[in-house]
């Protein structure tokens, strides 16, 4: 399925770990009071403390578009302090309390703004040519590290807080994900895969120096060093377990405060040094846990049919603030010419990553009605959803065969993606790749005999590889790294797909099935993404970075400028064209949400086909052309505020 937001690509590594059934016994929490921070609809998001403990701010789109917002927690006042933009993440209050640091795509994707709690203009402090974000504040105020792929792969890079020239810490071809500042300000932690697995890192503002605090061949990652300086948390998936650790700051043997089956997906220390909130996947939703480091079973804080997130503990360490959504994603059909919209799946579940058989009769899809996510089969016309077959893991990315008969799709087991097949009809699911790293994002070539996929090497390299599906024979089809979305030409002799350029920029790639050198066709100073090829296999239609939204357009295939084809200040992303290639089917973002819309492929005859308050994504067509599957996603996410017992 191609993305329905191209920026969504800048979402850093989430070590989401599922592993093997636990023997540990979780105990009941006592019952504190919960109360709503926030309310209405929306998405409210990443709260944050005021250091003094006496505002919030967060993120929201309750005005259509993202912007900061704070609340004053003793009179309930909200306000606006930030403009609104299309993408706005990663804010950081500082710490005298008077302007928070954020990343944003005003004018750029994204550039480092801060802008006072007051509000007022925003200052951009960092506008490199790649993409920079993830904001931290040293302890004293004075700078603030980020990451940035400027330099083609992410660094550690750091500003002055009053902007300047940004200094890069750390280039090598490898990722590296700022994570947190040491207490006194010397240091900062942070994950690498230099070696080849993601390890914990130091590096020393004295005199530059990098030091791998974890060197063994599992991946770790989020290292946050608790309120005191003496230990650093990090999580680990291990000997088929998702563990959170602790080691001495210095370095030395990390010791493990407890295991779960499902994922450890986010973690914040509590300022009394001795505890650690936690959310996980554990018991189905993500609900918020707590551990001590004096060792026990963690405390389960909530459990109910919303998803938490964002933990933020007061400064106090009495309150633990954090985002609840509650919500479903849903499957839709809409008939063009009439508008009719027939609802396909329905209840409390989310469904997913719809894909059309070729007869159009059927459309495959991911569910987690039963707490995993599992593949589904329900008729266009209607009708009871089917489960394709029973399994413990996490089954996602659905890809039919051109003749319907198959489906190939990735299978999340000990915390590993690899590639499976099996019969539409229904039967064994068969294992096609055997990486020990990771194979992801199946597509099937036009004649349905070979499969692309994106695999992980030895050394964390994303590499394009072909398995002949006949012999199941594979082969890296090209030298080049850290490529990504790879797509078949109409006449399955290319393989296009994207990879940044020099100043960290996606552009569009294509090699040949023999390998080679890749050839570069497409040149924009900004990023672009392949989002489909028209039917007659001349011209790619692409989404690109205009410096202040997503424009769609359309480029030859074998090379050239870019037409411009839709143009707003909004997002207009994830074209997909019509089987007779005469209209294109796209979301925007012009009334606040991700709508649906068409356009004649010369640009003309726009029309929004939905206005709702909910989202709409992962469009496809019907292969006659008369209707369009979709998904939509009605959801909203407040900020939540739970007393901790045991803090007085």
């Amino acid at each position: 399925m191609k993305n329905l937001i191209p920026i969504l690509l800048i979402s850093m590594v989430c070590f989401l770990w599922s592993c093997s059934p636990t023997d540990q016994t979780t105990k009941e929490a006592p019952q504190d009071v919960i109360i709503e921070l926030t309310s209405g609809t929306g998405d409210d998001s990443e709260v944050q403390y005021s250091p003094d403990g006496k505002h919030i701010a967060f993120v929201s789109d309750r005005s259509g578009k993202l912007a900061i917002y704070t609340k004053d927690l003793e009179t309930g006042d909200v306000k606006r302090i930030s403009d609104e933009v299309n993408w706005l993440a990663g804010i950081d209050w500082s710490p005298d309390g008077s302007k928070i640091a954020f990343a944003s795509d005003k004018g750029a994707v994204p550039d480092l703004f801060v802008v006072s709690v007051e509000g007022g203009d925003e200052k951009r402090i960092v506008g490199l040519s790649g993409l920079d974000f993830n904001p931290k504040w040293s302890p004293d105020g004075s700078k603030i590290a980020f990451m940035s792929n400027t330099s083609g792969s992410f660094d550690l890079w750091m500003v002055s807080a009053d902007g300047g020239e940004p200094k890069q810490l750390t280039d090598s071809d490898r990722e590296e994900y700022v994570s947190d500042w040491s207490p006194d300000g010397s240091k900062i932690a942070y994950s690498s895969d230099e070696g080849g697995n993601y390890n914990i890192w130091t590096y020393s503002l004295e005199d530059g120096k990098k030091t791998a605090m974890t060197s063994d061949a599992t991946d770790k990652g989020n290292p946050q060093w608790s309120p005191d300086g003496n230990r650093i948390a990090f999580t680990v998936y291990t000997e088929g377990r998702s563990k959170l650790m602790t080691m001495p700051a210095e370095g030395g043997t990390a010791t493990e405060l407890f295991s779960f089956k499902k994922g450890i997906n986010g973690y914040e220390w509590a300022p009394d040094n001795n505890r650690i909130a936690f959310y996980s996947n554990e018991g189905g939703e993500n609900d918020i846990w707590l551990a001590s480091l004096d060792g026990g079973a963690p405390a389960q804080l909530t459990n109910d049919a919303a998803s938490e997130s964002g933990l933020k503990w007061s400064p106090d360490g009495k309150i633990l603030a954090f985002r609840s959504e509650e919500g479903y994603t849903h499957l839709y059909k809409m008939d063009i010419e009439s508008g009719e919209v027939t609802t396909l799946t329905s209840g409390e579940e989310r469904e997913w990553s719809p894909e059309i058989t070729p007869d159009g009769s059927t459309v495959v899809y991911v569910s987690n009605k039963d707490n995993d996510n599992d593949l589904y089969a329900v008729s266009t016309s209607g009708g009871d959803p089917k489960k394709l077959f029973e399994s413990d893991d996490n089954e996602f990315n659905p890809n039919i065969s051109p003749d319907g008969s198959t489906i190939a799709f990735v299978a999340n087991q000990n915390s590993v993606n690899n590639i499976w097949s099996m019969p539409i009809e229904g039967g064994a699911p068969t294992q096609l790749t055997q990486s020990e790293k990771g194979a992801y994002d199946p597509n099937w070539s036009p004649d349905g005999s070979m499969i692309a996929y994106m695999q992980i090497t030895s050394k964390g390299e994303d590499v394009i590889v072909v398995m002949d599906m006949s012999t199941r024979q594979s082969r890296q089809i090209s030298d080049i790294a850290e490529a990504g979305n790879p797509t078949w030409s109409p006449d399955g002799k290319m393989i296009y797909f994207s990879k940044d350029d020099s100043n960290g920029n996606p552009q569009i790639w294509r090699t040949g099935l023999e390998g080679g050198e890749a050839e570069r066709i497409s040149n924009f100073d900004k990023y672009v993404f392949v989002d489909e090829f028209t039917p007659d296999g001349k011209s790619i239609l692409v989404s690109y970075h205009t410096g202040v939204g997503f424009d769609l357009g359309m480029i030859p295939s074998d090379g050239g400028e870019i037409t411009t084809l839709v143009e707003s200040d909004a997002w207009d992303v994830g074209a997909v064209c019509s089987p007779n290639g005469k209209q294109i089917a796209f979301m925007t973002t012009r009334s606040g949400s991700n709508d649906l819309c068409i356009v004649s492929v010369d640009g003309s005859g726009f029309r929004q086909l939905t206005n709702t308050e909910g989202d709409e994504a992962n469009v496809l067509w019907s292969p006659d052309g008369k209707y369009i599957i979709y998904q939509r996603e009605d959801s909203d996410a407040n900020l939540m505020a739970r007393s901790i017992a045991g803090t007085d």
